[in-house]
């Protein structure tokens, strides 16, 4: 699970709110099918295999094993009352291109991940339209899709909770004081979420009145066990806590005193733009989509990608300055509010599908 996920739920309640009947289309069941129970989101099992290329398997093997798939698909699309798809990743929009087209309903390509490889765009080119989140993510596209791309940036919802609710909520269960000073990583354990960079910042900025807490999950076993290694004695002192997966973050990144973010080549950055709604300040990577999030010094602090150094002198600051860090957070707060509302996002959104006519081909 990731982002995608979250923001495909978004979206789908954003649609609904403007009239449209919504129907998240699941594979098989997994951790994905329980979030959306525990949310209240009906989802719906699809038979037979995933259509989705398996990483590893290459070109031909995962068009031969996809193919006997685009054609069941194609028919229970033909059977059902969906009028549009709505890929959500590269995966999706290969695996249901062709059979969406084939069954003759709208496609629209949600693409939240920067970059497109060959058969990513070979299906792209099949949408009738494609949403992309960001100014970063636009220019990562070939010409052909560039031109054809609307850039909606991602709805950001303000917290459930109040920020004096969610701090305890965070705090208790983990065993930290209420006067304790907690910074954040979220994001799942991949080389380009950077959790060795957050790990040794906080090595670089010590034991002290201050705890830091990895919300992630293991994706790569090889990182996972180095992250493990490297964070022995930080764990033993109690400077850095593993706090496990956790599908829907937004009222734990409510609970932080500061979100560091050293993720690089960031879409668009929800957990980022998640905590400036809830009036986090941020600290995050130059890199990205993160630019279109932060002013520098404003909405947040932006430090050099894969140096911990940088980033643990700017948390300090943050730690040390209680007016910088009440001020980034409010500015920030306010700056999505303004440019990342969900009525904007809904409405935006709601103009590309009424532009496909909503006829079946």
């Amino acid at each position: 699970m990731g982002g995608s996920h979250v923001n495909a739920v978004d979206t789908a309640n954003r649609l609904e709110e403007r009239g449209h009947d919504c129907t998240m289309l699941v594979h098989q069941e997994g951790p994905l099918t329980e979030w959306f129970g525990r949310i209240g989101r009906d989802c719906e099992i699809l038979p037979g295999r995933t259509p989705l290329p398996a990483k590893g398997l290459g070109l031909a093997r995962n068009l031969g094993r996809a193919s006997v798939n685009w054609l069941r698909i194609a028919r229970w699309l033909r059977r059902s009352d969906v009028d549009v798809v709505i890929p959500t990743d590269g995966r999706g929009i290969i695996g249901w291109a062709r059979p969406t087209r084939a069954a003759g309903r709208g496609l629209v390509y949600h693409h939240q991940t920067p970059g497109a490889g060959r058969m990513v765009r070979r299906s792209a080119g099949l949408a009738d339209a494609v949403v992309t989140i960001s100014r970063f993510n636009l220019a990562s596209l070939p010409g052909s899709m560039r031109e054809r791309s609307t850039v909606i940036p991602n709805a950001v919802g303000e917290p459930v909770v109040d920020r004096a609710t969610a701090r305890s909520e965070l705090r208790e269960p983990l065993g930290i004081g209420a006067g304790t000073v907690v910074v954040g990583f979220v994001g799942n354990f991949i080389e380009r979420k950077r959790p060795l960079v957050f790990a040794e910042m906080v090595r670089l900025i010590g034991p002290g009145n201050l705890v830091s807490v990895m919300f992630g999950g293991p994706m790569d076993e090889r990182l996972h066990g180095e992250i493990l290694a490297r964070t022995i004695g930080l764990r033993a002192n109690g400077s850095l806590i593993l706090g496990g997966f956790v599908p829907d973050l937004r009222n734990k990144i409510a609970g932080l005193d500061v979100l560091v973010a050293p993720q690089v080549d960031e879409g668009f950055g929800l957990n980022v733009a998640e905590a400036m709604a809830a009036g986090v300040p941020v600290v995050a990577a130059n890199s990205g989509a993160h630019p279109e999030l932060i002013t520098h010094g404003s909405t947040g602090l932006l430090a050099e990608p894969d140096d911990p150094a940088g980033f643990a002198g700017l948390v300090e600051r943050l730690i040390e300055d209680d007016r910088l860090r009440e001020g980034i957070g409010e500015a920030g707060r306010r700056h999505i509010l303004d440019n990342h509302s969900v009525h904007a996002f809904g409405d935006r959104f709601d103009k590309v599908i009424r532009g496909l006519g909503g006829r079946r081909r």
